[in-house]
């Protein structure tokens, strides 16, 4: 090889090879490139999520954190949330097995309709009696008055009988007409005087049957309180 030729290739490949200030523009270039990049990803997860964060100079982070504990006993029969996961108030957890207490809150649902058919059945024997009543004292307003005229009759014919135009027989009959009538208003008393006895029992019964329906309808709102008491949620 001629010397000519060496000189010729060797500043053929210098020529190729890039210049060094060439090369520190580059790495600027690169560097400045990924610096914004840098600043531009922590501006972002500043206004996300660093803004939020708290920090103290005694290197102790104040969060808040509740110990959520159920209002009724159950197997959980679902969990929502894993532990130490963010949570929103009113946010559903879990949920505690909830067919016993569906089954005590139908039964309270019967309880309730027995305790009001009994309160309904109450009110209308009382209605039922009202006629009675009234019966009984048509009725014992209309024996006092036979009686009354019956008294009258006997009356009448112990004057006869004392002037003798009477008869032993017709006076026997007035007697005997006269305590008929005592006998049939007496017996219309008690009957009137059952009545409303009746009635006064009937209406002890309804107030107990009421006080139960009452006892009843607590056991139903607490029965479904307690079945809202399966679902778990958090409370901030």
């Amino acid at each position: 090889m001629s010397t000519a030729s060496y000189v010729s290739d060797v500043k053929s490949k210098i020529s190729l090879r890039p210049s060094q200030r060439a090369v520190k523009r580059a790495a600027l270039a690169l560097a400045l490139t990924l610096g914004i990049a840098a600043v531009a990803d922590l501006g972002y997860d500043y206004l996300t999520t660093g803004r939020y964060l708290e920090s103290t100079d005694d290197a102790y982070v104040k969060a808040d954190s509740t110990i959520i504990s159920p209002k009724v006993s159950g197997y959980i029969a679902q969990v929502l949330v894993g532990d130490n996961q963010p949570v929103k108030a009113g946010q559903l957890l879990a949920r505690i097995d909830d067919r016993d207490f569906k089954a005590a809150l139908d039964q309270a649902h019967a309880d309730v309709a027995a305790s009001e058919a009994a309160v309904r059945n109450l009110e209308a024997q009382i209605a039922l009696q009202q006629p009675i009543i009234e019966q009984g004292t048509a009725d014992v307003a209309a024996a006092e008055a036979n009686l009354q005229f019956a008294q009258e009759e006997q009356v009448r014919y112990d004057g006869l009988m004392k002037t003798g135009s009477g008869t032993i027989q017709r006076a026997q009959q007035t007697d005997a007409a006269l305590r008929e009538k005592i006998a049939q208003l007496q017996h219309g008393k008690s009957g009137l005087l059952a009545a409303q006895r009746k009635v006064d029992v009937l209406t002890t019964e309804r107030a107990k049957a009421v006080a139960q329906l009452d006892r009843a309808r607590a056991v139903e709102a607490q029965a479904a309180l307690n079945l809202s008491y399966t679902k778990i949620t958090a409370s901030v």
